[in-house]
């Protein structure tokens, strides 16, 4: 995968997003086969993902209260 990621960075584009996909709530079938797989999205610095993200974002990395980092805490502990 890194080897692609910077063929496509060199070659083709300025970068790449990385993604896996796990999803075990979704049940095997026909069509979905539990397996490994990875995404290489081929991306340019401030393309119209870049722009779309940055607009949803603000809201989302705001800095959270204490009372909200420690019950996260110790969820995860």
């Amino acid at each position: 995968m890194k080897k692609y990621q910077k063929l496509l960075a060199e070659r083709v584009g300025e970068g790449c997003d990385v993604r896996e996909h796990y999803r075990p709530f979704l049940a095997q079938s026909r069509i979905k086969v539990d397996h490994v797989h990875w995404h290489l999205l081929l991306r340019r610095n401030k393309d119209e993902v870049f722009r779309e993200v940055q607009e949803k974002e603000r809201g989302l990395f705001r800095k959270l209260a204490e009372r909200d980092l420690d019950r996260i805490k110790k969820q995860l502990l």
